[in-house]
């Protein structure tokens, strides 16, 4: 009697445990499918502070505060259209990718 019931019970623990991995794997496959990518926001090496393009202008933003964010380029002008950028590994200094026809800096 003893091993029928301790099959019994071991019986339903597996297949308990069988539908709650199923129940997680569900769930990390909606998660997953909720955050597949994160564009256009680059983060900085502080881990605080992040970056984006903004028209032809660079702007930081704090990840745990809210509000406007520091324009990393002194003066923005019309005729210069930038396309991408890059920090130096201090994060001091930036370097602006832009259409050749327009880049003056």
């Amino acid at each position: 009697m003893k091993a029928q019931l301790f099959t019994l019970l071991a019986a339903a623990a597996v297949g308990t445990g069988t539908v709650q991995a199923r129940g997680e794997y569900a769930e990390i496959a909606r998660l997953r499918s909720m955050n597949e990518t994160v564009r256009g926001i680059r983060s900085m090496a502080d881990g605080e502070h992040y970056t984006i393009l903004e028209g032809n202008n660079i702007v930081r933003y704090g990840y745990a505060t809210a509000g406007q964010g520091e324009q990393m380029l002194p003066k923005p002008t019309a005729n210069l259209v930038v396309t991408d950028y890059a920090f130096s590994p201090d994060e001091r200094h930036e370097e602006i990718l832009c259409s050749p026809s327009v880049c003056q800096r």
